[in-house]
Order: C-alpha cells, then sequence, then structure tokens
C-alpha cells in the first residue's frame, strides 16, 4: 500500500493496520486526567492531516486545561514541504467582549508558535453571537471527527474531569478498510 501523507510515511500497511481502528475514551467524572491521555490513541492517526476545526460552545472556559491541552496534543510537530496548517476555532461568544477574543486569539498564535516552531500555521478564532441552536462539539480533521458528548471543556484547572462522558475518535474514511486490512495481512 502506497500512502502518500503529509507528516510521515507508511511504507507496509500489515505494520499500521491499527491505523483503520477508531478509538476513544471513556471518562469518569473527578478522575484525573490530561487531553494527551485522552488521545494517546489518536496522535499517529491525526497527523496525517493539514487542518483542524474544533467546535465547542464553551471551549475557552479554562483555555489552558482544554483548548490549549488539546493543541498541544493535536497539532503535528511540522508538515511535509513546508504545508500550512489550517486550526480553526468556533466558539459561542459575546460581542461586548471583543478584546477578551482578540487576547485568546494572541495566546494561541503563541502557543503554536512556541510549541511548533517548524509548524507553519494559520490560527481562525470566530466567535458567534449568542446563544445558538448549534449544540454539537466537534473536532474535525482531514481524516478524522472526534466528538465528545459532554463537550470539550471537560476537564478544571486541577486536571480533574468535571463530567462523565466518552470521547470517540473515528476515521470515516479509513474504517471501512478495516476488515479489509485484516483479512489481507
Amino acid at each position: 500500500v502506497a500512502l502518500s501523507p503529509l507528516c510521515w510515511d507508511i511504507s507496509s500497511a500489515k505494520e499500521y493496520r491499527y491505523l483503520f481502528r477508531d478509538c476513544g475514551s471513556t471518562i469518569k467524572k473527578d478522575m484525573n486526567i490530561e487531553w494527551s491521555h485522552i488521545f494517546r490513541n489518536a496522535e499517529y492517526k491525526l497527523c496525517n492531516c493539514n487542518s483542524m476545526l474544533i467546535v465547542d460552545n464553551y471551549i475557552i472556559k479554562e483555555p489552558e486545561s482544554n483548548l490549549f491541552a488539546i493543541i498541544r496534543t493535536l497539532l503535528p510537530e511540522s508538515l511535509l514541504n513546508n504545508t500550512e496548517f489550517y486550526l480553526t476555532i468556533i466558539t459561542e461568544g459575546d460581542t461586548t467582549k471583543i478584546e477578551q477574543y482578540a487576547n485568546l486569539y494572541i495566546k494561541i498564535c503563541s502557543l503554536v508558535k512556541k510549541e511548533r516552531p517548524n509548524l507553519k500555521c494559520k490560527v481562525e478564532l470566530y466567535a458567534t453571537n449568542g446563544k445558538s441552536d448549534f449544540h454539537d462539539r466537534s473536532i474535525l480533521t482531514n481524516n478524522s471527527k472526534i466528538d465528545s458528548l459532554a463537550g470539550f471543556d471537560l476537564i478544571n484547572s486541577r486536571g480533574e474531569a468535571r463530567k462523565e462522558t466518552m470521547v470517540t475518535i473515528i476515521h470515516p474514511g479509513l474504517q471501512s478498510f478495516s476488515d479489509t486490512c485484516d483479512q489481507s495481512y
């Protein structure tokens, strides 16, 4: 199998058949947890992307414990051929707090530059105006969809889960090849 990913090479499908499996984590309320642990099985799958969309109306609550930790965990170190990575965040907003969002945007850009100095990244932050009927919370990449039923504002500043939920990671384009890969190798 010859794949042409953006950030690494797969030379043998037999060695990498785990790439075709979905994964996730069950989170219990008050458990000590970090986003790097929740995504521990997904990092190698998600690095094969050049864009990420984070949609969660509450993700900017305690951004250090949640939004920044997710970015640190999921952004690739770099992409081949100086390819640009696109990071877009959509959250619920308040038009009276424009300065707060501007400061958050600057912090996100600084975090990306500090944590991923070799990654050329374009960051966009959108705050919806008022309450939205859209309640789903997802992270979408070129090849994955991550859902958290209770949202991505899951971890408090003490590193404890504030809710019980499941975080699921699916790979729609890869999932259908799971059985074929097992039969072939």
